[in-house]
């Protein structure tokens, strides 16, 4: 049975990067290799950075019923993974209201909460060894986005590069994770029910 939410997922993360590009392109003093995404939100047409965050937060969303699985099933695994996303899905709507310009600390937080959120869940997908060959795509996905956070935070990388990289792991995981879903897949009811 496949999961009805999981191709908004798939969609949501494409679409936040379109809105990414288009605004690199109308703003021609914006450097992505050296400025973060959100700083897009202070130049032309920066609104629609409010749009990228909602499309981030609803894939994250999206894919609570699809880990989720059948309605009315409990379990701690399917309560940790609606907490994941919940949280990420949360703190990206935060991210998208509270800009850069009004509240730099709290917009960073909330990034970072997400960040962390989803990164669990992608640990946590691996680990469980829930999904098949997905597991492995979790992983690789998890590690390049660790990886490019480290480069970053050791100079190695400019920060722009190193969000957008960081950003590529986590959101092409929620795309892939709905499309996963799309097409059938199923999490284990037996692991997910433990």
């Amino acid at each position: 049975m496949s999961c009805r939410y999981g191709w908004i997922s798939a969609l949501c993360p494409p679409c936040f990067a379109g809105v990414v590009l288009y605004l690199q392109s109308v703003q021609p003093h914006y450097d992505w290799h050296t400025q973060l995404m959100s700083e897009l939100a202070l130049g032309a047409q920066g609104f629609m950075m409010y749009g990228a965050f909602a499309l981030a937060a609803l894939g994250a969303a999206c894919l609570i019923p699809c880990f989720c699985g059948r309605p009315g099933s409990v379990s701690l695994t399917r309560a940790l993974f609606s907490i994941l996303f919940g949280v990420a899905a949360v703190a990206l709507v935060v991210a998208g209201v509270v800009t850069l310009a009004c509240a730099p600390i709290p917009h960073i937080a909330s990034v970072f909460v997400a960040f962390v959120a989803l990164g669990t869940a992608m640990f946590i997908t691996f680990r469980q060894k829930i999904f098949g060959g997905f597991r492995w795509f979790s992983l690789a996905a998890l590690l390049f986005a660790v990886i490019a956070l480290f480069l970053g935070s050791a100079d190695v990388l400019a920060a722009g590069t190193t969000q957008r990289m960081a950003a590529l792991g986590i959101l092409g995981w929620i795309s892939v994770a709905g499309v996963y879903f799309s097409w059938g897949m199923t999490a284990s009811d037996k692991v997910l029910d433990s």
